[in-house]
């Protein structure tokens, strides 16, 4: 008797990693720096690998796709941003759009840290009541948030930050059409919830999450 089909399951919680800046600060492509064994890049994308079920790398309309970590536990695709170096708000709806999860978490590829604890508790911000967990059931019943972002000193973070997908992206497409280029606009149109300095710090003590890497000397004190 033959196995029966496998059929696919639809991811649950998809990573978005924003990699299309153009590294004017840097003098070269600071992705593409060495980082603990592997890259900027790597390390990111390794990071928001643990928690998703699908990871989507968002590069520049001309961009050639960076090579990528071995091994990683989940799916990794590229998807273009619709305006060269357009910002992070301009990356988002090509990347929304080109993934059937409900939810997403979206990092910097320049933040090569991501601790598992601090994008469950944006995740569990988002979701409402109970965990929120990739693989698990995550519905428009589970909370009414659609967006979460980390606080810092009274204000919210611009990167990580998680999503409702569908009303993230039509939220998106209204903001760029009425010129948006910014991050803050759309946690106010949805509401966003905020995660508590003191809830993420319990699981980043030294606030690594928000370290990106924007000249060498930010990479030399990374750990």
């Amino acid at each position: 008797m033959s196995a029966a089909p496998q059929v696919p399951v639809a991811p649950r919680v998809a990573g978005i990693v924003l990699a299309g800046g153009r590294s004017r600060r840097f003098g070269s492509d600071k992705l593409a720096a060495p980082y603990t064994g592997g890259s900027v890049l790597d390390a990111a994308v390794q990071a928001v690998a643990e928690v998703v079920d699908e990871v989507l790398v968002a590069i520049g309309p001309s961009a050639a796709p960076p090579p990528l970590p071995a091994g990683l536990r989940v799916p990794v695709r590229f998807v273009r941003d619709t305006v060269e170096a357009g910002g992070p708000l301009a990356a988002l709806p090509g990347a929304l759009e080109s993934t059937a999860a409900p939810v997403v978490i979206v990092s910097a590829g320049d933040a090569p840290h991501l601790p598992r604890g601090v994008a469950y508790a944006l995740l569990d911000a988002l979701a409402g009541p109970g965990p929120a967990r990739p693989g698990l059931t995550v519905g428009g019943d589970r909370g009414r948030a659609t967006a979460a972002a980390l606080l810092l000193g009274g204000s919210f973070q611009q990167l990580p930050f998680a999503l409702r997908r569908e009303p993230a992206l039509r939220v998106v497409i209204r903001l760029l059409a009425e010129g948006e280029r910014r991050l803050l606009p759309l946690f106010v149109s949805l509401g966003a919830t905020a995660v508590p300095e003191e809830t993420w710090r319990r699981e980043d003590p030294d606030g690594l999450v928000l370290r990106d890497v924007d000249i060498p000397a930010d990479l030399a004190d990374l750990p």
